[in-house]
């Protein structure tokens, strides 16, 4: 039995269309690091280090992070609820 995906793949292009918590790439110090970040529709948010956080509005997710150009990738319905248990 196949287990039900967690992630879409990565956009480079193009912005979601619907509002939540997603998943972008970012380079720090030479090296590629995953962090959440929330799309209020129009701009991503800050960038944390766990969904819930984004979820729950601990990341000034109404202050626009100046980095919109990202890569960025969706988490499904069991995805996210997996990365949140995950925090638990």
């Amino acid at each position: 039995m196949t287990e039900p995906a967690i992630y879409t793949r990565w956009f480079n292009t193009g912005l979601p269309v619907r509002e939540g918590v997603y998943q972008r790439k970012y380079t720090y110090e030479g090296q590629t690091v995953v962090r959440y970040c929330y799309w209020n529709g129009r701009t991503f948010g800050w960038a944390e280090h766990s969904a819930e956080d984004c979820a729950e509005g601990y990341n000034l997710q109404h202050i626009a992070s100046p980095s919109q150009d990202k890569p960025w990738r969706g988490l499904t319905e069991y995805g996210y609820k997996e990365a949140v248990n995950a925090q638990a």
